[in-house]
């Protein structure tokens, strides 16, 4: 498989409406920029584009109540659902919205 046709199949690893199930507090429109980010390379907002690149001080910062409430549920879902290549370092991020599909 080449790599244009791996960066293909780069996806969630579970829907959003199983998201939305088990994650019952993570404001849909998070999950949903989560998804579009992952799935479509399209850039977060800058809450989320801290919590991607792995920077607590400034996700903090940066979280509205809701969000500074959740902030541990949506490391979570991105821990265990979003391919590791998308997150953990600002490095990380900027690359992945640089690739073509």
């Amino acid at each position: 498989m080449n790599t244009r046709n791996r960066l293909q199949i780069i996806r969630c690893e579970i829907s959003f409406d199983e998201a939305r199930t088990r994650f019952p507090s993570i404001p849909p429109r998070i999950l949903k920029s989560i998804y579009h980010y992952v799935e479509d390379k399209t850039p977060t907002g800058d809450f989320l584009k801290a919590v991607l690149s792995n920077d607590l001080f400034n996700a903090f910062g940066r979280a509205d109540e809701e969000n500074e409430k959740n902030l541990f549920n949506i490391c979570i879902f991105i821990y265990n659902y979003i391919p590791t290549c998308c997150y953990g370092s600002l490095d990380k991020v900027l690359e992945w919205l640089k690739k073509e599909d």
